[in-house]
């Protein structure tokens, strides 16, 4: 499947990043990881290639401004 960060990953692709076929346990991983996700109705996570590529981690980081870089507008 191609990697569009518009794209679901498979449950395939879910169940091998997560190292669970449940949904549940497949939820947690996600959730300790803080990668967003929607629930299918049968309980499966749905996750777009954006959403695992931009964990809320990163989000928030740049959302702050935490990071590294010289502060140019205090020159």
């Amino acid at each position: 499947m191609g990697n569009n960060e518009n794209s679901f990953l498979t449950r395939e692709e879910v169940e091998r990043m997560t190292g669970y076929k449940l949904p549940s346990k497949q939820r947690a991983v996600l959730d300790k990881c803080g990668i967003l996700y929607v629930t299918d109705k049968d309980g499966y996570p749905s996750i777009t290639w954006y959403s695992l590529n931009n964990p809320l981690s990163v989000r928030n980081a740049a959302i702050s401004g935490d990071n590294n870089e010289p502060n140019f507008d205090a020159i």
